[in-house]
């Protein structure tokens, strides 16, 4: 008996890799549309409601991108500073040595695109001893 070509059996894993790569696309670009400001980056949403994948996702990199600078200057990647954001707010905290930087890691944080607020939760220790 001879087998017959069917084109659907030859297109279904084909058809099926394209749906799963632009499934992929839409979960992770968050399949909205931007309305003011870095196309990167989305608006925060309110307090209350729950955070979307792709601000999850936008908070991630403003997180990194904040690390990053940090451990870049050679004046604060001495002190152990804990950086979280959430809805584009950035949350520092940590113990250093002046008032001065204290500023600094927040002007830091601030020069981050994305970056919508800077909560200076850092404390300055009189005591410590600078590294």
């Amino acid at each position: 008996m001879k087998k017959q070509f069917c084109f659907y059996s030859f297109l279904n894993p084909l058809l099926g890799s394209f749906l799963m790569i632009g499934l992929l696309f839409l979960i992770l670009t968050g399949c909205g549309s931007q309305k003011n400001g870095s196309p990167v980056f989305s608006s925060p949403s309110d307090p209350g409601t729950p955070r979307s994948f792709s601000t999850i996702m936008d908070d991630s990199i403003i997180c990194a991108r904040v690390k990053a600078k940090m451990i870049s200057d050679d004046f604060v990647k001495a002190y152990p500073i804990d950086v979280d954001v959430y809805n584009g707010i950035a949350y520092l905290k940590g113990i250093v040595a002046t008032d001065s930087l204290k500023r600094m890691t927040a002007d830091l944080a601030r020069g981050v695109e994305g970056v919508i607020r800077v909560e200076n939760q850092i404390l300055v220790d009189a005591n410590n001893i600078d590294p």
